[in-house]
């Protein structure tokens, strides 16, 4: 008898402890989020347009003083929207399954490990393929190095900030599963205009303490050299 790919994986002798309950959940969360319009359709469209953005913002930027500081500003926009977005677009999407995720497991379906293992994995190919994707529309527009180990590396990098972004947000969506409690410790990700004095000089304190520890390796660097 013929049994659809979906029930098979959901047979009860596949869902047996907290490996078969992983194996038999990440497909279909993998299903439900290519069905997702505000995960699979919207997420692409978003990034080939903001790709199209930063590349034409900072089109063929010459290598200056000036131009190296607008490559920094092109790659600020890259690690936002690599970060951002990410971890926004999953705190939108992952609390809503709490209630379906309670009575689940209640039921003895799959753990809570489970669950969080298959929906991090069906994660993993969308919020890949969608930073590169960006990243490759506006690489070569702004004018970044086009040296293979070069656009191999920044394909590294942005996996591996777009994947750090991910596991923030799956984070914080297992922590705050409601929309109220979200919101309000994600306003303090943000910059916020009465606060911007307590921010300014955390950053400058920051900045300032960096180049201390340089300087000081640098006198340590060169008493041992005499």
């Amino acid at each position: 008898m013929y049994i659809p790919f979906i029930e098979y994986i959901k047979l009860p002798w596949r869902t047996t402890g907290k490996r078969g309950g992983t194996y038999c959940s990440a497909p279909e969360h993998c299903l439900d989020n290519l069905r997702n319009p505000a995960l699979a359709r919207a997420k692409f469209i978003q990034k080939v347009v903001m790709g199209l953005f930063i590349g034409l913002l900072y089109f063929k930027t010459p290598l200056t003083i000036v131009g190296i500081g607008n490559l920094n500003g092109a790659l600020f926009y890259i690690v936002c929207e690599l970060t951002y977005t990410t971890l926004f677009g999953i705190l939108a999407c992952l609390p809503s399954d709490h209630p379906l995720v309670m009575r689940e497991y209640h039921d003895g379906l799959y753990s809570v490990i489970s669950y969080y293992l298959a929906r991090v994995l069906s994660y993993v190919p969308l919020f890949s393929t969608d930073g590169l994707v960006m990243l490759y529309v506006c690489y070569w527009m702004v004018g970044f190095s086009s040296s293979l180990s070069q656009v191999l590396l920044a394909s590294l990098i942005s996996f591996l900030t777009e994947q750090s972004a991910t596991a923030c947000g799956v984070m914080l969506g297992s922590i705050l599963p409601s929309y109220p409690n979200r919101d309000e410790v994600l306003s303090q990700f943000s910059f916020k205009a009465e606060q911007f004095t307590t921010d300014l000089l955390l950053i400058t304190a920051f900045i300032f303490v960096f180049y201390l520890f340089g300087y000081i390796g640098l006198l340590i660097r060169v008493y041992r050299a005499r």
